[in-house]
């Protein structure tokens, strides 16, 4: 007769409670254990947030990402390449936020929309992305974005409400098409951004009807901020400027929290 007890314990209604508790490397360790184990284990609601920063990115890791399905997705500093970002973005229909620092600036080219093909028309054409981080992201300039999302329009970050750009080559050029780009966003980070100048960011900021705060920490190009601050808030009095704009470079700046 079977033992009702050891039924019990491998009922998916018990287990993913359980595991919810438990560290990653807890889970990774479940996962070995049996069938029933693994797949409770690799359930999406475990894996909300998924860490891969400054990994060697192998098919593997992207069959376990695909599996886990995570709402947040940080790929800082690892070995991303376009191919293997475009194939994983076009099967992660529920990520809302992805941070992508110090990665190639080839995978930018996987942000238009996929090619016309039956597989691809079988997945959402736009992404549900609220949250990017491209910061520090190594060859961003005007003219990529320009060629990557600025030309393409719907792309697949058109629902952004938050955007980091930080430690990036920007000029003038770049900022008035992000209101365009971006017309849902509310927050922007520029940090360490040091070649667009106040003009630049008021052509930016007069055609931003959402954006609620600005991060400008390091932009040591912006001369008189705190006059600056003054003349911005007198005609954006919603919008709210980071402090310590001249404050010294850092190796990274994390513009907002994943969760």
């Amino acid at each position: 007769m079977l033992d009702t007890r050891l039924d019990l314990v491998l009922h998916p209604e018990v287990l993913i409670p359980i595991f919810r508790k438990l560290t990653v490397a807890d889970l990774l360790v479940c996962m070995r254990v049996c069938r029933a184990w693994n797949r409770c284990s690799a359930d999406s609601s475990l894996w909300k947030c998924l860490d891969l920063s400054h990994q060697s990115i192998s098919q593997f890791s992207l069959s376990g990402i695909i599996r886990r399905q995570p709402q947040s997705l940080l790929l800082d500093w690892s070995s991303l390449t376009q191919q293997q970002y475009g194939w994983l973005i076009d099967r992660l229909p529920n990520l809302r936020q992805l941070s992508l620092q110090g990665c190639s600036a080839a995978v930018l080219s996987a942000l238009k929309l996929p090619a016309v093909s039956p597989a691809a028309l079988s997945r959402p054409a736009l992404l549900q992305l609220t949250v990017l981080d491209l910061s520090w992201v190594s060859g961003i300039n005007d003219v990529l974005l320009d060629k990557t999302i600025f030309s393409s329009s719907p792309h697949r970050l058109s629902n952004l409400n938050k955007l980091a750009l930080a430690g990036n080559d920007l000029s003038d050029k770049s900022l008035p098409a992000i209101p365009t780009s971006f017309p849902h966003l509310e927050y922007l980070c520029l940090a360490h951004c040091r070649r667009f100048s106040s003009q630049g960011l008021h052509s930016m900021l007069a055609a931003q009807k959402y954006l609620k705060q600005i991060d400008l920490a390091g932009c040591t190009q912006l001369d008189h901020y705190e006059d600056l601050q003054k003349e911005i808030h007198s005609l954006q009095p919603h919008l709210h400027l980071v402090e310590n704009s001249n404050s010294d470079p850092q190796l990274v700046h994390r513009c907002f929290r994943f969760n």
